[in-house]
C-alpha cells in the first residue's frame, strides 16, 4: 500500500461565507462517495501540513486524504461537480503545488490536469 496523498481543495465563488460553506458541503458529500481515507473541512486555526495558517482560514476548503490510486477519480469528481455547481472555480493543491480549475473547456482542463498529476506521480 502506498503513502496517502493529501489534497487541499478550495471552492471559489461569488457568494458570502454561508454560500461558500454550502458549496464546500455539497462537494464534500460527492467526494465522500469515493474511495477516500479522510475528508475534513478546513477550519480556522487548523492548518493542514504544508499550508500557511492564512490559507487554512479561507472558507470553502476541504482536506482529502486518499491513496495515490484514488487521486484521478477525485480530480474527475471535482471537475464534474464544478461544471454542475454555482462555484466559479476550484483550486486543488498537492504538496504545496496548486492548480485552479475553472469553466474552461473540458479538453483544456484534461490537458492541464494530466500535467499536474504527472508531476505528482498520481496520473
Amino acid at each position: 500500500m502506498g503513502l496517502n496523498v493529501e489534497m487541499l481543495i478550495g471552492v471559489v465563488a461569488d457568494g458570502d461565507a454561508e454560500e461558500l460553506d454550502s458549496l464546500r458541503s455539497e462537494l464534500s458529500e460527492e467526494l465522500a462517495l469515493l474511495d477516500v481515507d479522510a475528508l475534513e473541512p478546513v477550519v480556522e486555526g487548523k492548518a493542514p501540513p504544508g499550508t500557511r495558517a492564512l490559507e487554512a482560514a479561507a472558507l470553502g476548503q476541504v482536506l482529502v486524504k486518499a491513496g495515490p490510486g484514488a487521486v484521478l477519480s477525485i480530480v474527475r469528481a471535482v471537475r464534474g461537480w464544478l461544471q454542475r455547481s454555482r462555484a466559479r472555480s476550484v483550486e486543488l493543491s498537492i504538496a504545496g503545488d496548486t492548480i485552479k480549475l475553472s469553466r474552461i473547456s473540458l479538453e483544456e482542463q484534461e490537458r492541464l490536469l494530466e500535467l499536474f498529476l504527472a508531476k505528482h506521480g498520481t496520473g
